[in-house]
C-alpha cells in the first residue's frame, strides 16, 4: 500500500524563510569569549567548503531520484488521479531541474549559518540509513573545536530544500508530492556526503576544496559557522538567491496585457495610457491591465469596429525571446509516453544546446514561436518522440539513432544565417535513416523472439533428455556430481546437438561422450578396464569440452568440473575392482557412423597425424586439455 503523502508546510508558515542579507542573532558573549581562543580550524573550513562543493550534485541526484520514485509509484498506483498527479509533479520538477541545481548552494549556505532553534518547524525526513555517517560526521565535528554543535547536520539540507520548493510556483499538491520524494531519498545522499566529510576531517587537506578558494570571505563565513568568530558572515550577493517579485512567466504576460491594451485603444481612438498613472507593483498593473483590456474589448464589439490583430508577430526582447525557445525546447525535451518513459538524457543535452541557435532563429522567423508547422518544430518534435522509443541511452538500438541526429543538429546550428530551410533538409534527411533503422529493428526483434521461442523448446527437450540419462541402466552407481552433471549442463549439451548441430556428427558424438563418461565413474567396470580408461580419457575430456563450448558454459565451471572428474578417476584407478567377465565392464564402442579421431578431435590440427601410445596417467596435466 502507498504511503500518502504528508501535510509539508511548503509555504514556509511554520519554517522561517532564508533571507539573502545573513541576518542573525550574534554569538552569546561567552561563546565570542571561547571562540577567540578557539582560532582557525583548517579541518572545519575544510569539511564545510567540501559539503558546499558537494551541494549541486546532491540536488541533481536528488531530483533524479525522486524522478524514478514518481515514475515506480505511478506505474503502480490503481488510481488515475493519483498517477496524473505524480505524472504532472514529475514534468513541473524536471522543468526546475537547472534552476534547483544553480541555486541549492547559496540557499544551504545560508543555511549552515543561520541553523534554526527549533527543528520541529521542519518536516521530517528518514534518516535512518545515514545514522551511523551522521553521528560519526558529528563527533569529528566536535573534536575539531566547533562551537556551535554541528551545522552540517540533516536539519540544514531539510530546511534548504524546503526553501527551494517554496519559491516554485508550482501548486501546492505538487510541491507536497515534490517534499515526499525529495526528502525520501534525502538519507541516501547524506550518509554519501557525510562518508566524504568525515574523511576530509580526519585527514586534513586530503583533498582540494575547491569551493573555499573561489569563495571571497570564506574564512569569516567558516569562523561564524561553527561559532569561532563573533562577527556575522558577510551577507550573500543577491545574484545567488532568487530575485523576489514576478517570475519571468508573469512579467511575460504582463508585457503582452500591456500591449494588447495599447491595440484596443489604438483602436477606440484613444490615447495611450498615462505612464504616471502606472500602479507602483508590477503584479497589480498586470491585474489592471487584464480588466482594462476587457472593458476595451467590449467597447469595441459594442462599435462594430475590427479586432487588431493580436496574433501579428511582434519583435520581442531578447530576454523575452529566449524565455519563449526555452519552454519550448522543455516541451520536447520533457515529453513521456503513457507508461513515463521519458526523453533519455543525451537527446536532452542536445536540445538544450540549441537554445542559442533557435533564438537567433526566432529573432529572425518570429513565426518558429506561434506556429506549430515550422520545420524547426517539427524536426525537434519528431526527435523527441522517436528517442521515447528507447528507455534509456543504454537501449539497443539507442546509438545509431543518436549518432545522425546528433550530426544534423550540430550541422543546423552552423547554418548562418538561420533558416527554416535548413530544418526542413535535415528532417528530410533523418526520415529515410530511421526508415532503415526501423527495419532492422523489427529484424532485430524477430530473431530475438526466435531465440526465445528456440530457447524454450530446448529447455523442455533438455528436461526430457535430463530424465532419460539418469534412468539408464549403467547409470545406477553414478556417483553425485556426475548425475548433476548430466542432468544440468550436459542435457542442455544434447538438446542443442539435436536441435542446433554445430557438425555433422554432433548428435552422436554427444550420446558417445555420454556412455563414455557414465563408464569411467564406474568402479565394477572402468576399474577392471584401468589401461582403457587412461587411454580414453584425453577422447572424453576432448568431447566434454566441445559439448560444454556449444552451449558457452563458463570456463569455471568447466575447470570445477574436469577436477571433480579427476578425483573420481583416480579412485577407479586405486580401487580393487572384483573380477567380472560380463560384457558391460568393456568401454562403449564409438558409434560406426564417423571416425572416432574425427569425432573426438573436430578443433585439433593433429587429428590426421598417430595417436602416441598411452603415457603414465597425470591428472594434473589433463587439466591442461580444457
Amino acid at each position: 500500500m502507498d504511503t500518502p503523502f504528508p501535510t509539508l508546510s511548503t509555504d514556509l508558515q511554520s519554517v522561517p524563510p532564508i533571507a539573502a542579507d545573513g541576518g542573525a542573532a550574534p554569538l552569546p558573549p561567552t561563546q565570542q569569549a571561547e571562540s577567540l581562543k578557539a582560532g582557525p580550524a583548517n579541518a572545519l573550513h575544510d569539511s564545510l567548503a567540501i559539503a558546499l562543493e558537494l551541494a549541486p550534485q546532491v540536488m541533481d541526484n536528488l531530483i533524479g531520484r525522486a524522478l524514478l520514485g514518481m515514475d515506480r509509484q505511478a506505474t503502480a498506483h490503481p488510481d488515475a488521479e493519483h498517477r496524473a498527479l505524480l505524472d504532472s509533479s514529475a514534468v513541473a520538477m524536471d522543468g526546475q531541474r537547472r534552476r534547483w541545481v544553480a541555486q541549492f548552494t547559496a540557499l544551504l549556505r545560508v543555511a549552515f549559518a543561520h541553523p534554526l532553534t527549533d527543528e520541529k518547524a521542519l518536516p521530517a525526513a528518514d534518516l535512518r540509513i545515514c545514522m551511523s555517517e551522521m553521528a560519526e560526521l558529528e563527533r569529528l565535528v566536535l573534536a575539531a573545536g566547533s562551537l556551535r554543535g554541528n551545522p552540517l547536520g540533516s536539519q540544514s539540507f531539510v530546511r534548504a530544500i524546503v526553501e527551494l520548493v517554496s519559491r516554485s510556483e508550482a501548486h501546492p499538491q505538487q510541491r507536497q508530492v515534490w517534499m515526499h520524494f525529495l526528502l525520501g531519498a534525502l538519507g541516501t545522499q547524506l550518509s554519501w556526503v557525510y562518508l566524504q566529510l568525515a574523511a576530509s576531517l580526519r585527514m586534513t587537506g586530503s583533498r582540494d576544496a575547491a569551493f573555499a578558494g573561489d569563495t571571497k570571505d570564506f574564512a569569516d563565513y567558516a569562523d561564524y559557522v561553527f561559532g569561532l568568530g563573533g562577527k556575522a558572515p558577510p551577507p550573500l550577493a543577491p545574484a545567488l538567491l532568487p530575485a523576489p517579485g514576478m517570475t519571468p512567466e508573469m512579467r511575460a504576460l504582463a508585457q503582452e496585457a500591456s500591449r494588447t491594451v495599447k491595440q484596443l485603444r489604438a483602436v477606440l481612438g484613444l490615447p495611450e495610457p498615462d505612464p504616471s498613472k502606472q500602479a507602483a507593483d508590477e503584479v497589480t498593473q498586470m491585474m489592471q491591465d487584464i480588466e482594462e483590456s476587457e472593458r476595451l474589448m467590449l467597447e469595441v464589439g459594442k462599435r462594430g469596429l475590427a479586432m487588431p490583430d493580436f496574433d501579428a508577430p511582434v519583435q520581442l526582447p531578447t530576454d523575452q525571446i529566449a524565455l519563449k525557445v526555452e519552454n519550448l525546447l522543455n516541451e520536447y525535451r520533457n515529453a513521456t509516453t503513457s507508461t513515463l518513459a521519458r526523453v533519455p538524457s543525451p537527446v536532452r543535452d542536445a536540445l538544450e544546446r540549441m537554445q542559442t541557435t533557435l533564438t537567433n532563429l526566432a529573432k529572425a522567423d518570429p513565426s518558429l514561436l506561434t506556429s506549430a508547422d515550422h520545420p524547426a518544430r517539427q524536426l525537434f518534435h519528431a526527435i523527441s518522440k522517436r528517442s521515447l522509443l528507447f528507455a534509456n541511452e543504454t537501449a539497443d538500438g539507442f546509438a545509431s539513432f543518436f549518432a545522425p541526429v546528433q550530426k544534423v543538429l550540430e550541422a543546423v546550428a552552423y547554418v548562418a544565417p538561420p533558416s527554416a530551410k535548413a530544418y526542413e533538409q535535415a528532417l528530410a534527411r533523418l526520415q529515410p535513416i530511421w526508415r532503415q533503422q526501423d527495419i532492422e529493428l523489427k529484424q532485430l526483434q524477430d530473431d530475438k523472439e526466435r531465440s526465445l521461442a528456440n530457447l524454450e523448446v530446448r529447455k523442455q527437450l533438455a528436461s526430457r533428455l535430463a530424465f532419460e540419462l539418469v534412468s539408464r541402466r549403467d547409470a545406477s552407481d553414478t556417483p553425485v556430481p556426475i548425475k548433476q552433471f548430466l542432468m544440468g549442463p550436459w542435457s542442455q549439451v544434447l538438446a542443442r546437438a539435436q536441435l542446433h548441430p554445430q557438425y555433422p556428427q554432433d548428435q552422436e558424438r554427444y550420446g558417445y561422450a555420454s556412455a563414455l563418461l557414465l563408464w569411467s565413474v564406474s568402479i565394477r567396470r572402468a576399474g577392471s578396464q584401468k589401461e582403457q580408461l587412461v587411454h580414453r580419457r584425453p577422447d572424453l575430456l576432448h568431447a566434454l569440452q566441445a559439448g560444454l563450448a556449444s552451449i558457452d558454459y563458463p570456463q569455471g565451471n568447466v575447470d570445477a568440473f574436469v577436477l571433480e572428474l579427476t578425483k573420481l578417476h583416480e579412485a577407479v584407478l586405486a580401487s580393487e575392482a572384483p573380477e567380472d567377465d560380463s560384457d558391460d565392464i568393456f568401454p562403449p564402442e564409438p558409434p560406426a557412423s564417423a571416425d572416432l579421431s574425427d569425432m573426438m578431435q573436430l578443433d585439433d590440427t593433429s587429428a590426421s597425424s598417430p595417436r602416441p601410445p598411452p603415457a603414465a596417467p597425470s591428472y594434473q596435466s589433463d587439466l591442461n586439455l580444457l
